[in-house]
């Protein structure tokens, strides 16, 4: 069972989408009264609560990559914007303070912010009104054996859209920097999402004739537990809630994968060259050309071959190292002077 964390927090996350209203008036309280709650208050607030899988470690460890491959005036550039973000009155200035062993700020405040957009997805979130549901994926098709199609058009409204979206509002000299905080976050994040195939892509059948929505119609056995497919590849690259954990885990995969290693950095490839290289690895690796054992009948998933788990964990971070790279490139384009 894990163990929640006690005050002073030991690098772990107090974020969770589904208890963002009382956490939130939790640290608020905090914050107002300017006076920190007892272990045993904290202790038991957090005991209360319910624990999510939320996937934040993949973009907590993609977001430390971006960091570290940032030059140091960089760095400090995003710091200095991320504080603008609203979250960061609301709770993240808190949490950074709470933190035992804290990294870097400005390293905190990127991974905390490369998963906002998924913990403003509940509703009781003080700042629900800024997730946009569409923007994490683009719609597919995929029909095994030989039907594929991955098709937009250039103004649809999805993750390419998004990552560009953000990225002008980055740029805008006449928008305020709690905008471009925000801005900011959605680049962190929806960078990380396009590099995991399943943004990408959806397979169609007699069975699911609307689709699999990204393999969240399909299932696996996980642990002897039936797992959504695309739950089974966003937690590829861990489920850790220890920030420290994704901090090293980044810098072993930029060891493992230096950029050396990827051809796919040279030229100008966008993020629909981005979009395209990951709808290819969902047909080819995610799918198995068609021949996955998941299912779409939850009482009747199979365990995935070991090999596919191996598969999984290799290809995640490959990914993930690759798109960290990519993310750092970008904050460093929209950042320029």
């Amino acid at each position: 069972m894990e163990t929640v964390c006690q005050t002073p927090i030991d690098s772990c996350e107090l974020y969770s989408p589904k208890n963002a209203s009382i956490l939130y008036l939790c640290l608020l309280y905090m914050h107002t009264m300017k006076k920190s709650l007892s272990i045993i208050a904290l202790t038991f607030l957090l005991v209360s609560l319910p624990l999510y899988a939320w996937n934040g470690h993949g973009h907590r460890t993609v977001a430390a990559i971006a960091w570290f491959s940032l030059d140091n005036q960089d760095q400090q550039k995003v710091t200095t914007l991320l504080k603008e973000h609203p979250q960061y009155a609301l709770t993240w200035e808190l949490e950074y303070k709470q933190l035992k062993n804290a990294p870097d700020l400005g390293l905190f405040l990127m991974m905390r912010a490369s998963h906002w957009p998924d913990d403003i997805r509940d509703r009781d979130h003080p700042l629900s009104a800024e997730h946009h549901g569409n923007w994490h994926y683009v719609p597919s098709e995929i029909h095994f054996p030989d039907d594929f199609k991955l098709e937009y058009e250039e103004e649809d409204v999805n993750v390419i859209w998004g990552i560009g979206n953000a990225m002008d509002q980055l740029q805008d000299s006449g928008l305020g920097n709690d905008r471009k905080a925000i801005a900011m976050a959605w680049l962190l994040h929806l960078i990380g999402d396009i590099h995991q195939p399943l943004h990408t892509a959806s397979t169609f059948s007699d069975a699911l004739p609307k689709g699999d929505l990204g393999g969240n119609k399909l299932y696996l056995l996980k642990d002897g537990e039936p797992t959504r497919l695309h739950g089974y590849w966003d937690d590829a690259l861990g489920e850790y809630r220890d920030i420290s954990k994704a901090i090293k885990q980044a810098k072993k995969m930029i060891r493992k994968h230096p950029k050396s290693n990827y051809p796919q950095l040279t030229g100008d490839k966008t993020a629909a060259d981005w979009a395209d290289e990951s709808f290819a690895l969902a047909i080819e690796k995610v799918h198995r050309k068609g021949d996955l054992v998941a299912t779409h009948i939850k009482e009747e998933a199979q365990p995935a071959p070991k090999e596919y788990t191996k598969m999984a964990s290799a290809l995640s971070r490959e990914q993930g190292t690759l798109g960290g790279y990519r993310l750092a490139s970008y904050i460093s384009k929209a950042l320029e002077d």
